[in-house]
């Protein structure tokens, strides 16, 4: 989680009776004054709904996790107190895209294990390229989620496939999703096996499929030598050897 938002009202018989009101985590008062992330608003006293503390705060650290204490310091009673346990969570976002994955890896850090994971697929429950999702260990506060990716069964030239993950706890409350793009990167017409060269000059050529922007490049080798320019040339008679090409 992102931030923490807590709440506690009580009806004191009047507000004569209120003398302050505070709140504690692991027994130490929190304090507004010393950090711009937390702040704490006490609403003045109503007969109806009686006083409300609200406590907040962003930008959650791990250890701030746990039990918070309203203390309500009262007059001419006992002091009232009300406790809240909460739990700070993180996932680690997945990456924008993903090209041809064998398997998609989330991870979540929190105080409480998560439960179970969704994945959805362009929205869909279920797609065959997807299989075998499996939880990892909670250790050290953090536990990764795994799904099998069988690229074989994603068309060539298909659109990509939107991958979500949302953790669940206890079937209950979710956390923020995190989503990536998969991608398919393939030759839709590939370089020949093998080719003879008789002729001075032969012209090798090749179609890839993958996606639409900056990252997506053809690489040409010969032999484990990559052929960058045209200068190069050389270097492919030196060789005596078919080209190939690889995607990036």
């Amino acid at each position: 989680s992102s931030g923490i938002n807590a709440e506690w009202s009580l009806r004191p018989g009047g507000d004569d009776n209120v003398k302050s009101v505070s709140w504690k985590h692991g027994g130490v008062v929190v304090n507004a004054d010393d950090d711009p992330r937390i702040s704490i608003v006490t609403a003045d006293y109503n007969s109806v709904s009686g006083q409300k503390s609200e406590l907040s705060i962003t930008g959650v650290k791990k250890d701030e996790g746990g039990s918070y204490t309203c203390v309500y310091e009262m007059k001419t009673l006992t002091a009232l107190e009300g406790t809240i346990t909460v739990d700070v969570f993180k996932i680690i976002a997945l990456p924008t895209y993903t090209y041809n994955p064998s398997s998609i890896v989330v991870t979540f850090t929190g105080t409480t294990a998560a439960t179970s994971v969704a994945w959805t697929f362009d929205g869909a429950t279920e797609n065959a390229a997807f299989s075998n999702p499996t939880p990892g260990t909670f250790t050290d506060n953090e536990i990764s989620y795994t799904i099998t990716v069988d690229m074989s069964k994603i068309n060539d030239g298909s659109a990509p496939i939107k991958v979500k993950a949302v953790l669940s706890f206890d079937g209950k409350t979710t956390s923020p999703e995190t989503e990536t793009s998969v991608y398919k990167r393939s030759f839709t017409t590939p370089l020949p096996a093998t080719d003879k060269v008789t002729e001075a000059s032969k012209e090798f050529s090749c179609v890839a499929s993958g996606e639409n922007n900056d990252d997506f490049t053809i690489i040409w080798f010969v032999g484990e030598t990559e052929i960058k320019d045209a200068d190069d040339s050389a270097t492919i008679a030196k060789k005596k050897k078919v080209p190939t090409a690889t995607l990036r």
